[in-house]
């Protein structure tokens, strides 16, 4: 695009006396005025024409934008074959747009900031975040974060921008985080229900099922389906039950509901009698009948263990 640049000047030619041979104007020198206006204009885009076609930039590169700005020429749009980038002053490097993949790359932030930042927007669409890191320092292995909650966190892997080490309990090498920075409980749901909980001091919670087995544990051969063990003085399995009994162990072949082994909460008493001699007997050494009766079912059949005081 070109600006007009006067050839003619005319006004000096009113102070020229009549006699003086350049007072005269010939057409010669309008036909020169006329198509410098001319060749301006015709350069320079119009509102028509910027609505209805595309304007062409210079592609440039990433350190020389084609499309920049007044005072940071280094920062701009470019394009680098099929690639759209967006070039930055002074930054980590540009954030690229792959035109034959859609692919979107944006580099490493300085000083450990969050790369990207999603605030306030519903995606309509998946958000796929492919994350690769081989180092395995504290400062760099945050690679996700979701963050800006106060009384509710949907996913967080760990706070951004700070030194966090690995997790107390957890291996020394490497670590794939599922946490929280603080006392909030880490919840589980499908199908927008709650499904399962993990306070902020290591309870574990599972919600009953919409249907079927609440929790299935199949063990590999030779091994056992779970092990429960209790530090110190601490009870391994402890099995609470809203029901008249403790334990219940359904018999698989005949369907929920019937007990291959059921171990009720109380003791009962009978009208029988009963007497039994037993070496080494805990409790008081002159007790040789039982105080009571546990109640055991053994595949729907009732039957009693003595219990002594």
């Amino acid at each position: 695009m070109s600006n007009y640049v006067q050839t003619t000047f005319f006004g000096p030619k009113d102070s020229l006396p009549p006699t003086n041979p350049a007072k005269t104007i010939f057409g010669a020198a309008y036909d020169v005025e006329f198509g410098n206006i001319a060749s301006a204009i015709s350069s320079k885009f119009d509102a028509a024409y910027v609505a209805a076609t595309p304007i062409l930039f210079n592609a440039g590169t990433s350190t020389a934008p084609g499309i920049s700005f007044s005072g940071q020429s280094g920062a701009g749009i470019y394009l680098a074959g099929s690639t759209l980038g967006f070039s930055t002053v002074g930054g980590p490097g540009a954030m690229t747009i792959d035109g034959t993949t859609g692919q979107v790359t944006i580099p490493g932030s300085a000083s450990n900031l969050t790369p990207l930042v999603i605030g306030g927007i519903s995606l309509a669409g998946i958000l796929a975040v492919n994350l690769s890191n081989t180092s395995n320092t504290s400062t760099t292995r945050a690679q996700l974060s979701v963050s800006g909650f106060t009384t509710q966190g949907r996913f967080i892997a760990l706070p951004p921008g700070t030194a966090v080490p690995l997790l107390s309990g957890g291996p020394t090498g490497g670590q794939v985080i599922l946490d929280t920075p603080n006392a909030l409980p880490l919840l589980f749901g499908t199908n927008q229900t709650l499904r399962g909980t993990i306070s902020g001091a290591g309870n574990w919670t599972l919600a009953a099922a919409t249907s079927g087995n609440t929790l299935t544990v199949t063990a590999a051969s030779g091994s056992r389906a779970a092990q429960f063990t209790g530090a110190g003085a601490s009870v391994a399995v402890g099995i609470a039950s809203g029901t008249a009994f403790g334990l219940f162990i359904d018999n698989t072949a005949s369907g929920v509901g019937t007990a291959a082994l059921r171990i009720d909460v109380s003791a009962t008493t009978g009208a029988q009698s009963a007497s039994m001699t037993a070496t080494n007997k805990p409790g008081a050494a002159a007790q040789t009948t039982p105080v009571a009766w546990i109640p055991i079912n053994l595949d729907t059949l009732v039957r009693y263990i003595p219990a002594y005081a």
